[in-house]
């Protein structure tokens, strides 16, 4: 099977902004002053490719990852989902106990009505 040639692929908008970093631009390292960063689109971290700015400076060794590993973006994920069941969960039981609370006070309502 062949693959097809870059001219041949359908051509599509550019999603990303048009100041996004491009591999190989640099800036001033935060930490040490010193060194520079410099940006990798495809900067390895536990087996995953992470955009990163990396700091020149070996005794420096600063690098600020642009996106969470997936993992971690899974987890926070995960932690917010859990976040909104549980504030379903307490909507439900309140609505309920109002609801009880309610149907309760109404026999005492028709009594003091006579």
């Amino acid at each position: 099977m062949r693959t097809p040639s870059p001219e041949s692929a359908p051509k599509r908008p550019e999603r990303r902004r048009g100041d996004r970093p491009k591999t190989g631009d640099v800036r001033a390292c935060p930490r040490c002053g010193v060194g520079e960063l410099e940006f990798n689109e495809r900067y390895r971290v536990d087996g995953q490719t992470i955009p990163a700015w990396l700091c020149d400076n070996a005794q420096c060794g600063y690098r600020d990852l642009v996106r969470a590993p997936a993992a971690e973006s899974r987890r926070r994920a995960r932690a917010i989902r859990a976040g909104t069941h549980r504030l379903a969960m307490r909507v439900r039981a309140t609505t309920d106990r109002s609801k009880k609370l309610l149907e309760s006070a109404r026999p005492r309502a028709k009594n003091k009505t006579r």
